[in-house]
């Protein structure tokens, strides 16, 4: 272009184009760039159904492959592929909305052949159609011009299934049902309540052909879906649908029936693909919905499906199965164990470890065994329990400012704890020491208590042959704050 201000803008229009035709490439696998030439236009009128929008459509369109030059995007080549075709979006829409039946027009795109392409071919092939229009009553105009975008008419070929099926669609109760027909509503509560799905536990490994991991709702979803109920699978990305689809894709093949796999992009079909071909029944599937492929490719692929099945070996998985069949049955055993509750406390194993797991990391000094266990029963803790929330409830941990000698105590830190367990552990040990002496001195010296002559020295002539357990009276443990009184040290130096 020698304008270069029109040459931005020229490629700004085509840089936004080629990223929309290349999205749709991506994401549903279609080709959507086109070349229109002329533009269809008709005036709002009213039928018997209401009012009918006025009309303006493209003629002919070809298709497009825009292709940059640069790096920066900074320059494009548009070049056209494929022989033109009559808009098929218009004629459905003549048809639907204006009963103009448009027939014979495919003779007027063989002038192509004979070197009249562009806007020339478009209005030797608008001078048929118009005359077909007027004769219904319509009236047409043409606006010449050319022009590029994106045309997406890939779900027109279903719609037009749709009108031809009619009788056929309202003899299925599942879409008369989604209709909001109610006997076929009721016809499919009937059918689906006497359908019950296997247990994954249930099933015969003979009969299950998972080839991806499914958990417990995925297996349901799989399993209902070989059965041939209707279903409808939910669930946000990465919670494993594709996975589901390539299991049921792989079940249905194994017992010889066929799948027709359709998603709205292409995406979608790539990861079931992928899915697949991660244990090699990439064979199994033909796309349909590949772009660019020829003739050749397709046989090809054929080919190969067909010679990979008549070379696949027969599979012994007897001995396998049963291997599956036996560790499933000891996790099952195991599983029921665990949970089965047991007496006298009416509680299982699985119940014991989690409360376990909610005790204090302190130790319990007191453990019961045998016979005092099987009596410590329910209804013994529920008594205790009792009793001691009674204890609370009526201040029995209540301590009063002076009935304790610690209540004025001026201890506000966590060292000033550590100094007060130091000095206590000092002093104890020394009350200690101080009490061995005392035991000792009672052993070697006999005392005669007053009035009981004989006494002391028949005891201690007696410990002196046994001699003095050595039992400590004060036991004191470190990093508690529970302390022990002992009588006073002279008051045990009395004889």
């Amino acid at each position: 272009m020698p304008d270069e201000e029109l040459h931005r803008d020229a490629c700004k229009r085509a840089r936004n184009l080629s990223r929309k035709i290349r999205i749709f490439d991506e994401e549903q696998g279609i080709d959507v760039g086109r070349v229109a030439f002329g533009l269809v236009r008709t005036a709002a009128r009213r039928n018997g159904q209401g009012n009918v929008p006025a009309l303006r459509a493209p003629l002919l369109l070809r298709p497009l492959v825009l292709t940059s030059r640069t790096a920066a995007d900074s320059d494009f080549t548009l070049a056209v592929t494929d022989e033109p075709e009559l808009n098929p979006v218009l004629v459905h829409a003549l048809d639907e909305h204006y009963g103009v039946e448009v027939e014979g027009i495919e003779d007027a795109l063989d002038s192509a052949a004979d070197g009249i392409t562009g806007m020339a071919l478009a209005e030797k092939v608008y001078a048929r159609l118009a005359e077909a229009a007027a004769a219904h009553g319509v009236e047409l105009t043409l606006e010449r011009g050319v022009v590029v975008g994106t045309f997406n008419y890939v779900k027109l070929p279903m719609v037009e299934d749709l009108a031809n099926a009619t009788e056929l669609l309202t003899s299925h109760d599942l879409v008369a049902a989604l209709a909001g027909f109610e006997p076929a509503k009721q016809a499919l509560i009937a059918d689906a309540g006497e359908f019950r799905t296997p247990g994954v536990d249930e099933l015969d490994p003979a009969d299950e052909y998972l080839v991806q991991d499914a958990d417990s709702s995925q297996h349901r979803a799989i399993m209902t879906a070989l059965g041939g109920q209707h279903l409808l699978v939910e669930g946000p990305p990465g919670t494993g649908k594709s996975q589901t689809i390539a299991n049921i894709i792989a079940g249905a093949a194994a017992t010889g029936k066929k799948v027709l796999f359709v998603a709205e992009k292409r995406a979608a079909i790539e990861a079931v693909l992928n899915r697949l071909a991660d244990v090699r029944l990439d064979g199994l599937v033909f796309d349909l919905h590949q772009q660019n492929a020829s003739k050749r490719e397709i046989a090809q692929q054929l080919a190969q499906s067909l010679d990979r099945v008549a070379k696949e070996p027969p599979v012994d998985t007897d001995e396998l199965h049963e291997r599956l069949v036996a560790s499933r049955q000891r996790l099952l055993d195991h599983s029921r164990e665990l949970h089965l509750r047991r007496d006298p406390w009416n509680i299982s194993a699985y119940e014991v470890r989690a409360a376990l797991l909610d005790l204090p990391d302190n130790g319990v000094p007191g453990v019961f065994r045998g016979a005092r266990l099987h009596a410590l029963n329910a209804a013994t803790v529920r008594e205790v329990e009792r009793r001691l929330k009674d204890f609370v409830e009526l201040d029995g941990l209540r301590i009063l400012r002076g009935d304790t000698p610690w209540a004025n105590a001026d201890v506000r830190t966590e060292d000033d704890v550590r100094k007060i367990l130091v000095e206590l552990d000092q002093r104890v040990r020394g009350r200690a020491a101080d009490e061995l002496r005392v035991q000792e001195d009672l052993r070697l010296h006999d005392v005669e208590p007053a009035g009981h002559p004989g006494v002391a020295g028949a005891t201690g002539g007696e410990q002196a042959r046994r001699g003095a357990p050595r039992v400590p009276v004060f036991q004191y443990h470190a990093g508690t704050d529970e302390i022990v009184a002992t009588p006073q040290a002279d008051a045990l130096h009395k004889r």
